[in-house]
């Protein structure tokens, strides 16, 4: 998807500086290097992004956010909070109506029209865009800042951190084992090196089938299944035919041709842990390794939690 700007600023900056008034406000960079100038921490928040509300509550906000889209569905709290449409085409009318004092934003879920228009009515709008693992501790440090929750947020990123060592032990010295990621089945979309899932991979000692692909979703074909023999195939599951589909494609000709299937070796992984950028990516990242490599907890399977959107 298209951002709003071509370079992306990861690092947010902020300053202090006084108004007529004499009040204090300070003004924040968001990670596209826009400036956001705020009195005070903010009261009433919009999250225009499912990670964006993990991020939320994971950092102790939650009874802070006024609104959330129709796609924001952890925690159970989320499900409860004023939806604001869908991500890509939120309610302009229904956001305005909140009195949000800071719109948070990702730009995978941008609408440009809809941005501008909210920005014009002077709405605060904070922008957030994580594109790996490393870029995510950024962007709840960031939200942290701006929303006043600086030590919740380090604490966050502390935990995720601990958790990945935690997983890179558990997987040295493994092989490598060939890994086909499909993020949809009707068409069949995998994931190449050039995005996070690839990253996940990686980390998680798998070979992606799809490294070599320059798009970063590249749509492919049964026969590439077939032709490139992989050992574990993984499906997000976010469809609501996704049982239908996934039963489909592992009864195709070309699929029981695989190592992965004459090994057992096909998976359904849960989109939300998978796909999207947030806290639990963590908690993705070890389900994904244990798929790839269940031989690297026969002798050690802790119950490893970091989060708890309550805190």
């Amino acid at each position: 998807m298209k951002n709003f700007y071509l370079i992306p600023i990861f690092f947010l900056l902020f300053s202090v500086t006084v108004s007529i008034t004499g009040k204090a406000s300070q003004v924040f960079t968001d990670e596209l290097g826009r400036k956001v100038t705020l009195e005070k921490n903010p009261e009433r928040i919009v999250s225009l992004a499912p990670n964006v509300t993990e991020i939320l509550f994971a950092l102790g906000l939650g009874d802070k956010i006024v609104g959330v889209t129709n796609f924001c569905n952890f925690p159970e709290e989320a499900k409860s909070k004023e939806k604001v449409g869908m991500l890509l085409n939120p309610s302009l009318e229904k956001i305005i109506s909140l009195k949000p004092d800071l719109i948070i934003w990702n730009t995978e879920g941008e609408n440009k029209q809809t941005f501008l228009k909210l920005s014009e009515l002077g709405l605060k709008i904070f922008i957030i865009s994580p594109q790996r693992i490393e870029t995510i501790f950024d962007s709840i440090i960031n939200i942290g800042n701006i929303c006043g929750k600086n030590k919740n947020a380090e604490e966050l990123v502390a935990g995720m951190k601990k958790k990945l060592n935690f997983l890179k032990k558990q997987l040295n010295g493994v092989k490598k084992t060939k890994v086909l990621f499909l993020l949809d089945l009707k068409p069949l979309i995998s994931v190449s090196k050039n995005s996070f899932h690839g990253e996940l991979i990686e980390f998680a000692k798998g070979e992606n089938i799809e490294n070599s692909s320059p798009d970063r979703y590249p749509k492919i074909s049964m026969e590439e299944i077939v032709n490139k023999e992989p050992e574990v195939i993984i499906v997000s599951n976010h469809r609501e035919d996704f049982k239908k589909l996934f039963n489909e494609f592992k009864n195709n000709p070309a699929v029981k041709a695989t190592p992965a299937y004459r090994n057992n070796r096909i998976f359904e992984i849960e989109s939300d842990l998978a796909d999207r950028l947030s806290p639990r990516i963590v908690d993705g990242l070890d389900k994904l390794a244990r798929i790839i490599h269940p031989e690297a907890w026969k002798t050690l399977n802790p119950k490893f939690k970091i989060l708890n959107p309550k805190q």
